[in-house]
């Protein structure tokens, strides 16, 4: 990736949760749906999650991507948020 187009993830990551607004709020939902989907302690889900927030420079998937597997992965306890992790996770494997 070059340097221009890391800078244009980047930007676009930040004006994306700009827009969240309410939905950024660190939930128990939210929490707990992590440390089940991942095994993750409550402490580690809360670390977890703040840490994929301000990574300002992942990769996110696309809109068209989200809606063409939402359904199934929902049904498996997915939010677009865990399932974005989920891929990263099996990037750094």
């Amino acid at each position: 990736m070059d340097l221009l187009s890391e800078l244009e993830n980047m930007a676009s990551n930040v004006m994306d949760d700009s827009d969240a607004g309410p939905e950024l709020e660190l939930s128990d939902s939210k929490i707990t749906r992590w440390q089940l989907l991942f095994c993750y302690t409550r402490a580690e889900a809360i670390s977890r999650i703040e840490r994929h927030r301000n990574n300002f420079s992942r990769e996110r998937i696309s809109h068209e991507h989200w809606e063409m597997v939402r359904c199934a992965k929902e049904a498996d306890g997915y939010d677009r948020e865990a399932y974005e992790h989920e891929i990263e996770l099996g990037r750094t494997k």
